[in-house]
């Protein structure tokens, strides 16, 4: 029989940090400007759900992959004026 590890559904911002592979201050300031699913636990204790935390890194990923990938074709464009 295969072992599986469980992660639990509602965790702390140790855990997020090793979900996700983001410094604790850059959580923090995530969740300040309200841009990652978290959950307050009587007013200061800070949790977040793993599957929706999950889903946010995943879609997250992708609109800053989409953007860089943006910003390096306007540089090669920039670049190819610049050449003429």
């Amino acid at each position: 029989m295969q072992r599986t590890t469980h992660t639990p559904r509602i965790i702390d911002w140790r855990a997020a940090r090793e979900l996700t592979g983001l410094a604790r201050s850059t959580l923090y300031a995530l969740v300040a400007k309200g841009e990652i699913p978290h959950l307050r636990l009587a007013g200061r204790i800070l949790r977040f759900d793993s599957i929706e935390l999950e889903a946010w890194l995943s879609s997250w990923r992708r609109g800053r992959d989409a953007t860089q990938t943006a910003a390096k074709s306007d540089q090669r464009r920039g670049s190819a004026k610049g050449a003429r």
